[in-house]
C-alpha cells in the first residue's frame, strides 16, 4: 500500500418520514448522503491526530416541518445533535470524540444549517439541558415551520488502529425544547467506509549520499563505476510486510542501461560529461521503474542498506559538477 490517501465512501443519513410529536412537528426527509473518506493510516500517526481534512457534511435538507395550527411549546428552540456511541474521553477544539466499532477510530458529530456558516460540534457549545452527549446548532425563540440542515463529522485516531469497514449508527439530528422532543429522531448512520491502517511508516523520509570529489581518471572505461557512498533507508513495519521499492528517475540518455541515472541539468554548462549515477540496494543496481522486493520484515524498526556511485557511459569523462536525483517509492504488501 502505498503512503497515498484517497477518498471514497459515504456516510447516509436516514430519516423516517411524517412522525407526529413535538405537539405537532413532523420529521419530513427521506434521507441524505454525504461522501465520506476511505481512510488510508500512516502507522506512525499519533494518537489525537485529525485524520483528515476538511469535515464531510451532509448535503442541507429538510429535517422537520412544524405547520400553523397546533399550540407549540414555548421558550428557547433547539435544532440539534446527539451522539449515539461511547465518548473516548479526548475532545479536540473543544468537541467531544467518540468512540466507532472500529479499534481506535474516534469520531467527532457536529451540525449545521443553511443559517449558519459553522458547524456546531458536541461538546464545544450549548449541550442542550446538561446532556454532554449532544449538542444544539441552531436556536430560536419561536418555532418556525420548517427546519433545514445537515450533519457534519470528522475522524480522529484515539488508539492503536486496525484496517475494517466501519458501518454503525453514530448519532442523531433532534429537534425540541427543554421539555419535548420531536420524535422519531433523525439517525446518522456511516456505511461502508473503508479504513486501511499501512503496514509501514518511514522514519527516513529524506536521504543524501555524498560522493564526493572524484578524479575523472578514476574511471577505466565505459561501465566502470567509482565514488561509492553507502545511505540508509528506515522503515518502521509489522511483521510479514512484503517490502518493495521502485526508482523513479530519469535515465542517462547515453547509455540503454536502465540503472543509470541523468546528472542533473545534463548537457548544459559546468556539467560533468560521460557519467550517469547509480542506486544499488545489496549491491545489485535498481533499475528505474522496475519493483524490487526488498525483503519481509520481520516487525519494528528496520535498516535497508542503499549505495550510491558514479557510472562511466562515455570513453571520454569531463569535469563538473555531478548531482543526480531520484524518487524511491516503497510499497508494502
Amino acid at each position: 500500500m502505498k503512503n497515498i490517501v484517497k477518498m471514497m465512501g459515504g456516510l447516509v443519513f436516514l430519516y423516517s418520514t411524517h412522525a407526529w410529536s413535538y405537539s405537532g412537528c413532523n420529521t419530513e426527509s427521506t434521507g441524505v448522503t454525504i461522501n465520506a473518506p476511505t481512510l488510508v493510516v500512516q502507522r506512525d500517526v499519533p494518537v489525537g491526530a485529525r485524520l483528515a481534512a476538511p469535515d464531510f457534511i451532509s448535503p442541507l435538507t429538510l429535517l422537520f416541518s412544524c405547520p400553523v395550527g397546533p399550540t407549540y411549546p414555548s421558550g428557547l428552540q433547539y435544532l440539534g445533535v446527539k451522539a449515539a456511541t461511547v465518548y473516548s474521553g479526548m475532545t479536540s477544539g473543544g468537541g467531544r470524540i467518540y468512540k466507532t466499532n472500529l479499534p481506535g477510530l474516534g469520531i467527532q458529530l457536529g451540525g449545521l444549517t443553511s443559517g449558519t456558516a459553522g458547524k456546531g460540534w458536541i461538546g464545544s457549545g450549548d449541550n442542550i439541558d446538561g446532556n454532554v452527549n449532544q449538542g444544539a446548532f441552531s436556536t430560536s425563540t419561536s418555532v418556525p415551520r420548517t427546519w433545514t440542515g445537515g450533519a457534519a463529522v470528522t475522524f480522529y485516531k484515539i488508539d492503536e488502529m486496525s484496517s475494517g469497514v466501519l458501518n454503525q449508527k453514530v448519532g442523531s439530528l433532534i429537534l425540541g425544547n427543554a421539555t419535548s422532543w420531536a420524535r422519531p429522531e433523525v439517525p446518522v448512520n456511516i456505511t461502508g467506509m473503508s479504513v486501511t491502517v499501512l503496514a509501514c511508516s518511514l522514519t527516513t523520509p529524506t536521504v543524501a549520499a555524498p560522493l564526493g570529489n572524484v578524479y575523472a581518471t578514476a574511471f577505466t572505461g565505459v561501465g566502470s563505476t567509482t565514488g561509492n557512498a553507502d545511505f540508509n533507508l528506515g522503515l518502521n513495519c509489522a511483521a510479514g510486510t512484503k517490502v518493495n521499492v521502485t526508482m523513479n528517475g530519469t535515465q542517462n540518455s547515453d547509455t540503454a542501461n536502465t540503472s543509470v541515472l541523468a546528472l542533473t541539468g545534463a548537457g548544459s554548462a559546468g556539467v560533468a560529461k560521460g557519467v550517469g549515477a547509480q542506486i544499488l540496494y545489496n549491491n545489485t543496481p535498481l533499475n528505474i521503474g522496475s519493483r524490487l522486493l526488498l525483503k519481509t520484515a520481520a516487525g519494528g524498526i528496520e535498516t535497508f542498506p542503499f549505495k550510491a556511485r558514479y557510472y562511466q557511459t562515455l570513453n571520454n569523462v569531463l569535469p563538473g559538477s555531478a548531482n543526480a536525483t531520484a524518487t524511491l517509492n516503497i510499497t508494502y504488501l
